[in-house]
């Protein structure tokens, strides 16, 4: 057993992007995961990361708000940066930075998750103890989600995600997972952490963790079962997803 090993105190750490203003939406997140966690040796650690609201009118509220929020439930990452779209890479950074320095050890995975979606939690651990014993390693040093294989990169003008020849010279990126959710090993985190201080950012948060994992040799692997923001109302399903909305979590997990 390595350091890490017995260090470590959960077995999964889940690091939620929210808006300053979605309260409510963490209220329903603490609720779902709360509602998984009753199994015997099964502990879960749940943090909300946010930024600094824009200033508006309301900014004074939102931060009392904020303020009386992370004195109740101790769970919130606050950063002094403005928390929009365009400043979610900078927010993904953090998140990383913070997982690897103040949460080193403490758990072998970490999900990076945005607030309207939510996690099967038992189903997710078991597929992860699939990786006991000597695939230890490989939990460890990849990213696990729902993972786009080599998508062209967007030139339109004016499209959200569009990206010019000097941001992203390759016609393609990396192997990626989905910005909703996706799960990375503690080894991994702490490469990209470092790996990120030396690599110029993109805007499009999911594609710049690929791009930094590619560089490493990090590997991305599929989860299975996963509907990002659904499934859809008429979708007949095999099995409860791993990962699907949070809306969809709170009808079928009681």
């Amino acid at each position: 057993m390595n350091e890490t090993q017995r260090r470590a105190r959960y077995n999964l750490i889940i690091i939620v992007k929210s808006s300053p203003a979605n309260d409510a939406r963490r209220g329903r997140l603490r609720r779902l995961i709360s509602k998984q966690t009753h199994k015997p040796n099964t502990t879960i650690g749940l943090l909300f990361s946010l930024g600094v609201p824009v200033a508006t009118s309301n900014q004074p509220e939102l931060l009392d708000t904020i303020s009386n929020e992370a004195a109740r439930f101790d769970d919130i990452i606050l950063t002094d940066f403005t928390d929009t779209y365009y400043n979610l890479t900078f927010k993904t950074l953090l998140n990383l930075r913070f997982a690897h320095v103040a949460c080193g050890g403490a758990s072998p995975l970490f999900a990076f998750m945005d607030d309207d979606h939510g996690l099967n939690l038992a189903a997710l651990l078991d597929y992860f103890h699939t990786f006991e014993g000597k695939h230890q390693g490989q939990l460890r040093h990849s990213v696990f989600g729902f993972v786009y294989q080599r998508p062209k990169v967007i030139r339109e003008p004016g499209h959200k995600w569009a990206l010019t020849r000097s941001e992203m010279p390759f016609y393609m990126y990396p192997a990626y997972a989905a910005g909703p959710c996706y799960v990375i090993g503690t080894e991994a985190v702490a490469a990209l952490s470092i790996a990120a201080a030396f690599t110029k950012p993109l805007t499009m948060e999911d594609a710049y963790v690929g791009l930094i994992a590619a560089k490493l040799g990090i590997k991305m692997h599929n989860l299975p079962d996963v509907h990002l923001h659904g499934p859809r109302q008429n979708k007949k399903l095999k099995r409860v997803p791993l990962i699907a909305s949070l809306e969809y979590f709170e009808k079928h997990i009681s």
